[in-house]
């Protein structure tokens, strides 16, 4: 694992354990602007799987965030239909 930043940045050549697909993290990105990111609920599952303390505050923004927009990270928007 190499460490940049104090640590604060880390790249390994793998996700934390072979129980997770790297290729399927791959495959299924959470495309924003043209660029491609792992999805929320993968990089959370992460960060609650490794409680890291340089986790706790992306975990707690996380959910701050899921509270603030009524549902859980990965949970879709109900869809309305309008009727004229």
């Amino acid at each position: 694992m190499a460490l940049f930043w104090g640590g604060r940045i880390q790249f390994s050549r793998g996700w934390i354990s072979d129980d997770w697909d790297t290729d399927d993290l791959i495959d299924r990105p959470e495309v924003i602007n043209g660029l491609r990111f792992a999805r929320l609920t993968d990089i959370l599952a992460y960060k609650q799987m490794l409680l890291r303390p340089k986790d706790l505050p992306d975990i707690a923004a996380v959910r701050y965030w899921e509270k603030f927009r009524g549902r859980p990270v990965g949970v879709p928007a109900a869809r309305t239909t309008m009727r004229a």
